[in-house]
């Protein structure tokens, strides 16, 4: 499905979805800077909170495809188009790459939050949770 604009996308959407979640304990997470334009919509008719889950990639040297994603607080998720196989040999061949990428990531997203950006938990226990993105590649 295609939008004008990520705020037509988030109006659209909370639309949808104001009937179910409206009233209830809420939270809209963006997983993406495009996802938080779209999240802004959706929190705003529902009246609840909006934080962002900030992610970033980590690339292997001649891969098309990112290995895997991290996220603002270490969590790995490795990319389903590779194998168990494929993987593993990564994981094996560019284990020092890997870690090393992963601990610059975990650093340059700190460095951009700053000491209290990771996402405070009474956000979310408790809560219905409203992921939200301007797309997914992988």
């Amino acid at each position: 499905m295609y939008f004008k604009s990520r705020v037509e996308a988030g109006q659209k959407l909370a639309k949808l979805i104001s009937p179910k979640y409206k009233g209830t304990q809420c939270t809209v997470v963006g997983l993406s800077d495009g996802g938080v334009m779209v999240g802004a919509q959706i929190a705003l008719e529902l009246g609840c909170a909006l934080t962002m889950l900030l992610t970033d990639t980590i690339a292997l040297p001649r891969e098309e495809n990112p290995l895997a994603g991290i996220t603002q607080d270490g969590t790995v998720s490795y990319n389903s188009a590779y194998s168990p196989g494929q993987l593993e040999d990564f994981m094996s061949e560019y284990h020092s790459y890997i870690e090393q990428e992963k601990l610059e990531k975990i650093h340059e997203m700190h460095q951009l939050l700053g000491k209290e950006g990771l996402i405070r938990r009474n956000l979310l226990r408790d809560h219905n949770i409203i992921l939200v993105t301007d797309g997914l590649i992988n």
